[in-house]
């Protein structure tokens, strides 16, 4: 999986956000703000980490499980999707 081009993410202040740089990008409309964890994975994404790789990060970087940090991972990459920010490929 990786991030679609024309996205950039940015910390504004203790916020981190994302942000569409072409109009094609219509299915986020403004900006999107993460979580220090949701950033930490938006990055990995970013490089084409596999939702393994996600979940590992989550475990070593919180005190969360296994079980729980391949949710979590599942999870925010099923809404980057729905956004149209993440290539499966």
């Amino acid at each position: 999986m990786k991030i679609k081009e024309n996205y950039v993410l940015r910390q504004v202040a203790q916020t981190w956000i994302v942000m569409p740089l072409a109009e094609e990008n219509i299915n986020l409309n403004g900006m999107l703000t993460l979580t220090e964890s949701g950033a930490m994975l938006w990055q990995l994404l970013e490089q084409g980490c596999d939702l393994s790789a996600l979940a590992n990060a989550l475990t070593r970087e919180y005190d969360v499980s296994e079980a729980k940090a391949l949710e979590d991972a599942d999870k925010f990459t099923q809404k980057l999707m729905q956004l149209g920010c993440l290539d499966a490929d």
